[in-house]
This record gives C-alpha cells, sequence and structure tokens, in this order.
C-alpha cells in the first residue's frame, strides 16, 4: 500500500457502496411514485371507459387526458427509481427473474400511454373519446396490471425491499419492530 493510498483510504473504500446508493437504499421512492402513476392510469382509464359510454363525455374527455398526462409525467421518476432499484437489488438477489419479468411488462406501457395521448389531443380539445385512444388506454392498463402484479409479486414474494425479522411460531416473518422510523423514536 503507497502512502498515498494509506492517506486517502482508497483501497479501503474500493466495496462500500456511495452514499448515494445508500441513502436510495435506507428511503425507498418507488413505492409512493408507482401509486401516484397507477392511480393516475387507472383514473385515466375508468373516466375513458365512463366517457365513452356517454356519460357526461366532454368532461370526462378532458379528464381522461389529463390523468393520462399525469400518469405519463409520473411514469418518468418511477421507471428510474424502478431501474435504480434493479440496478442496486436484483442483480444480487433470488428475484432477479422477477424483475426482469416487471421490467419487461412495464415497457410496453410507455407508448401505448403516450401514443393515447398524442392519439387523444384532439378528443380532449373536442370533448369526445374516440375508439383508437380509448382502445390504447384500455391496453395499456391491462399490460400495466400484470406488470403491478409482477411487481408486487417481486416485492411480496422475494423480499425485495421488504425488512424481515425472525419468522414467528408459524413461519410468516413478524413486521420489524424499529425506533428509527422517526428521529425522536416512537410516535406516541
Amino acid at each position: 500500500m503507497s502512502a498515498l493510498d494509506r492517506k486517502s483510504g482508497s483501497r479501503e473504500q474500493v466495496g462500500k457502496p456511495s452514499p448515494i446508493a445508500r441513502a436510495w437504499a435506507a428511503y425507498p421512492l418507488q413505492p409512493p411514485l408507482t401509486d401516484l402513476t397507477i392511480g393516475a392510469y387507472t383514473t385515466a382509464s375508468l373516466l375513458a371507459i365512463v366517457g365513452a359510454a356517454g356519460i357526461s363525455e366532454p368532461d370526462l374527455a378532458k379528464g381522461w387526458w389529463l390523468a393520462l398526462v399525469v400518469g405519463l409525467i409520473a411514469s418518468i421518476p418511477t421507471g428510474g427509481s424502478g431501474l435504480a432499484d434493479f440496478l442496486i437489488f436484483a442483480r444480487h438477489q433470488s428475484g432477479q427473474a422477477a424483475a426482469i419479468r416487471h421490467l419487461l411488462l412495464i415497457l410496453p406501457t410507455y407508448p401505448l400511454f403516450l401514443a393515447a395521448i398524442l392519439l387523444g389531443h384532439a378528443d380532449y380539445a373536442h370533448g369526445t373519446i374516440s375508439a383508437a385512444p380509448l382502445a390504447l388506454t384500455l391496453i395499456g392498463q391491462t399490460i400495466l396490471s400484470a406488470a403491478g402484479f409482477a411487481g408486487g409479486r417481486l416485492v411480496f414474494g422475494t423480499g425485495i425491499r421488504v425488512k424481515r425479522t425472525a419468522p414467528r411460531g408459524d413461519g410468516i416473518p413478524s413486521p420489524a419492530r424499529t425506533t428509527d422510523a422517526h428521529p425522536h423514536g416512537p410516535a406516541s
């Protein structure tokens, strides 16, 4: 070890994750972001179905299109956080195949929802919902639901991002009891 290595400690830090990776691991962003994204796309799908059925179509067409836009915007940080989780965790976990399955299911939703937004803009302006954007929205929602199911299986089936403690008597892990969730200890 050279004098420079001893001063900087560079050889000792080779295997340690960066502070950004440690912070990312401690505070997962994807769960609340997926709630926002899935909620927006599900809202858009429901508004599209009800609007296409003729119930208050002009108002629902505007809500449908705006919900799609919110979903697409929210899907950018959601996808980024999912990719970061995959790069940090899945390659070292037993859930790598499940993570890849989830990724392969989620990727086609981006162009489907983007196409629904682009084709549906005229519908937004005229207060109608035509067949092509409606179909793209519903196909995207169906694939998104399958991807969400695969993501749930990834989290709950393999335990990625789930803090587990020793199993209870029935073999099911108990929820972790921590006092570090709040900076001043458990809430009273």
